[in-house]
């Protein structure tokens, strides 16, 4: 119900109780004030009569006395005296059977005792109460007609329009408030120089503020964005740095190769049937060296989808198990450098689909597989296998168990002490020597693991390796 409607159904209430009130008490006092005149009126009457059987009694006897009162009875039909002869007490006076009583003793000298008895009817003090409340219902509803009236004009005028208009101007604010989409503007104008105006001001005051938060909030964002970006280009171009003398390594054999058989061409030692083969070979070199520079210029730049990956109702639809094959190939030359191989494995044999930005998982995961490599002795492994699990989200973010896709990466190094576990994923945390590492690998990698719904989990003992498991919420379907 609105405001105005339950206003004016108080004081419509509120004024009807009050006539109504105000007729019961009048009928109490007019009640009271009749049962005194009635009772007067009795009182001499009484002794009239009491007087006059007195009388009767002494001249004809009780035979006159009877006769008496029957005469009188006959005078006024809605008053009945009765001679009540002595014996029992006569009945308390007041009120009853719809009549009023009163009761008189004949006078001493008279020669029989008794009670004269007056009674009157009670229906002119009820027609008169009818009438009464008729007139006081009838007042009543006409004063709760023009205070509806009255109160729904003024309360719409005074409290309708400005709460229609107030609420209007919430739900507008409301609508994509979480988001900072609300529409703020314009202005709400109550022209009232009491609360409600001020309740006006006080929200276009309030809508001021959010546009100007909103603003900042803006601003900050796009460059938390950017800054985030830019922390994740440097954390992959150094992820580029490392691998440098690993492809170097890993592009010297196909260039001794092509320029080996590139010599021969030159200097006429090829046979003519020769020549073709050595062109296929000169090729095939050439695609390999392509190959390893543009995997590692994809990784460099972000911008490419690695195998495995096509749109999707959210991001993309990556599947990890391609995606752990081709970090693991852009990796084999920093690992073999080390003396580390490179296990890939998918515990499914099926693809497992996650649901995401698929150059920034792919960079979360070689970083993972960066810090096992730098993690494991010479002649070590590591492996890296993708799966579907059921799991519960970590306390902080809480939420109910489900299925996940999870790529765990593995190594058999010396684990992580204790001490420094709780400070692992911490911006540039590092245990590692100089040139080794910048302490943002690991947190860039669980921020983008938090971008995607998911989270980074540990399994860690001291001198026997270390198991990182990249939680990722599943692709649909």
């Amino acid at each position: 119900m609105k405001v105005t409607a339950k206003l004016t159904s108080i004081i419509v209430a509120t004024m009807c109780a009050v006539i109504l009130a105000g007729a019961v008490v009048r009928w109490r006092h007019d009640r009271a004030a009749f049962e005194d005149d009635m009772a007067r009126d009795h009182m001499a009457l009484g002794r009239y009569a009491a007087g006059s059987v007195a009388q009767a009694l002494i001249a004809r006897g009780p035979r006159g006395a009877a006769a008496r009162v029957e005469r009188m009875n006959e005078r006024n039909p809605e008053i009945r005296i009765r001679w009540l002869p002595p014996g029992a007490p006569p009945p308390a006076p007041g009120r009853r059977d719809g009549r009023f009583y009163s009761y008189t003793a004949l006078p001493p000298e008279s020669p029989e005792l008794g009670t004269i008895e007056v009674s009157e009817s009670l229906d002119r003090e009820r027609a008169n109460m009818r009438a009464d409340l008729k007139q006081a219902l009838a007042l009543a509803l006409a004063m709760a007609g023009v205070a509806a009236v009255l109160s729904s004009l003024v309360g719409y005028r005074l409290l309708g329009r400005p709460l229609a208009l107030l609420a209007r101007k919430a739900r507008q604010v409301g609508v994509g408030a979480g988001a900072g989409a609300g529409q703020l503007g314009p202005p709400v104008v109550v022209a009232h120089a009491d609360e409600l105006g001020e309740l006006a001001r006080e929200m276009n005051l309030m809508c001021d503020r959010l546009a100007e938060a909103n603003a900042r909030a803006g601003a900050e964002s796009e460059a938390r964005a950017a800054a985030l970006e830019a922390l994740r280009q440097s954390d992959r171009l150094a992820t580029v740095g490392k691998l440098a003398a690993g492809l170097a390594h890993e592009l010297g054999t196909p260039l001794n190769v092509v320029a080996a058989r590139a010599a021969m061409i030159a200097a006429l030692e090829a046979e003519p049937d020769q020549l073709a083969s050595y062109g296929r070979i000169i090729q095939a070199q050439a695609e390999r060296m392509n190959r390893i520079l543009r995997q590692l210029m994809d990784f460099a730049r972000g911008g490419a989808a690695p195998i495995g990956a096509r749109a999707g109702r959210s991001g993309a639809e990556i599947d990890l198990g391609d995606l752990s094959r081709r970090v693991g190939a852009l990796l084999a030359p920093l690992a073999a450098q080390r003396q580390i191989s490179i296990q890939v494995g998918n515990a499914l044999q099926r693809p497992v689909a996650a649901r995401g930005d698929a150059a920034q998982v792919e960079q979360a995961l070689t970083n993972l597989v960066v810090n096992a490599i730098q993690a494991s002795p010479a002649g070590g492994e590591v492996t890296v296998e993708a799966r579907l699990t059921r799991a519960a989200p970590p306390s902080d973010d809480g939420g109910a168990e489900r299925t996940y896709a999870r790529v765990d990466v593995s190594d058999r190094g010396a684990g992580i002490p204790s001490e420094h576990g709780p400070r692992i994923f911490e911006p540039f945390f590092t245990t590692k020597d100089v040139g080794e590492g910048t302490g943002l690998g690991l947190s860039v990698a669980y921020g983008i693991a938090r971008d995607h719904g998911g989270w980074i989990a540990v399994d860690s003992v001291p001198g026997q390796g270390s198991c990182f498991s990249l939680f990722l919420a599943v692709a649909p379907g």
